[in-house]
Formats: C-alpha cells, sequence, structure tokens
C-alpha cells in the first residue's frame, strides 16, 4: 500500500511538473506573439506617418515610440473583457489623439504613455 501511494504521490508531482512547465512556455509564446503584432503594427503606423511627414515636414519620432504605443494598446485589449475592451483602447487614443494635437510633430509624443 505504501508503494502504491508513492507512485500515485510520484505522478502526481510529474504531471503537476508538465503542467506548469507548459503554462510558463504558453504564457512566454503568447508575449513573444503580442510584441511581433505591436512591432508589425508599428512599422505600418511608422511607415504611414513618414509618408504624411515627408509632404508636410516635419520631425519624425523613433519605431520604438510606434511599438510601445501599439503594445500597450494591444494589452489593454487583451487584459479586459470583451464589454470594457473600447475604455482602455479609447483612452490610449484619446491620450495621443493626432488629429486634434499639434503632438504629432513633437519627437517624443509617444514616449508619456
Amino acid at each position: 500500500m505504501d508503494a502504491a501511494i508513492a507512485a500515485l504521490l510520484g505522478a502526481l508531482i510529474g504531471a503537476a511538473g508538465s503542467v506548469g512547465g507548459m503554462i510558463i512556455q504558453q504564457r512566454s509564446q503568447s508575449r513573444r506573439d503580442l510584441l511581433k503584432i505591436a512591432a508589425d503594427l508599428a512599422s505600418e503606423d511608422w511607415k504611414n506617418r513618414y509618408a504624411l511627414l515627408s509632404k508636410r515636414g516635419g520631425t519624425m519620432p523613433p519605431v520604438s515610440a510606434f511599438v510601445r504605443y501599439h503594445h500597450k494598446v494591444l494589452t489593454a485589449l487583451a487584459r479586459t473583457a470583451f464589454p470594457k475592451t473600447l475604455s482602455p483602447a479609447q483612452r490610449l487614443w484619446r491620450k495621443h489623439d493626432f488629429r486634434s494635437r499639434r503632438k504629432l510633430y513633437w519627437p517624443g509624443y509617444l514616449y508619456d504613455c
């Protein structure tokens, strides 16, 4: 009986370690995917703004500012339930509303996220 309990306990500990490893791996994979999506969005956003500023003139912030902004938006969308999804995204959009402010031409406009 003691050997059977020890075997069962050993199997449970082994399974728990495997499940824990899978959870950690899944979290790191989703973080990598989120950062890749943010980098892709930031790259396209940066290209569009560069095209706009090359016509109008002005200074361009670094790509890292765009990556940070898009990562914060995606993180806000991922952390909230669907009915509340628009609230954090809308707050970030209002904070960085480029149409109503002149911050578009300020080089560090996304650093105050």
